[in-house]
């Protein structure tokens, strides 16, 4: 080869190198994205489902007040109170924004396996593919086990 051809070969062989070290960065940053988002994602369930708990101790702690009430005002029993109401219409926003998160998590889940598969196999490049498949599975499993709690 000549001097020129070989620096040529040279300059695309570090191009080369640099595309792979953006591509892996690239990656790298979709998985830790993936999961900040998994994450915040099951912050706010739990969130959500614990304002949901302290509304409904609350609508039974109204209730109970106001059946006392009644009962010594000798008044019958109506429990269609406007509060209560609201809380109910919380609840039910509340429900479905949870299972929005859900929705939305179980839609990243093959989002997460591919991007585990991808680091297990820079890690362990000889590893078969099933095998990495596998682990990749058991490790975003493991992740939404954790989110459930």
């Amino acid at each position: 080869m000549t001097e020129n051809q070989e620096r040529l070969h040279r300059e695309r062989q570090v191009e080369s190198r640099e595309n792979k070290e953006d591509n892996s960065l690239d990656k790298e940053l979709k998985a830790a994205a993936a999961m900040e988002r998994a994450d915040f994602l099951s912050r706010e369930v739990k969130s959500s489902q614990q304002q949901m708990q302290n509304i409904v101790v609350h609508m039974q702690q109204v209730i109970s007040a106001i059946k006392k009430l009644r009962a010594e005002l000798d008044l019958s029993g109506n429990e269609d109170i406007s509060s209560v109401e609201e809380d109910t219409r919380r609840i039910a926003k509340l429900k479905t924004q949870i299972q929005e998160y859900h929705t939305e998590l179980e839609a990243m889940r093959g989002d997460l396996i591919m991007e585990q598969t991808h680091e297990i196999i820079k890690q362990y490049p000889e590893m078969l593919f099933a095998d990495v498949e596998n682990v990749a599975k058991k490790k975003v499993d493991e992740l939404y086990a954790q989110l459930e709690d």
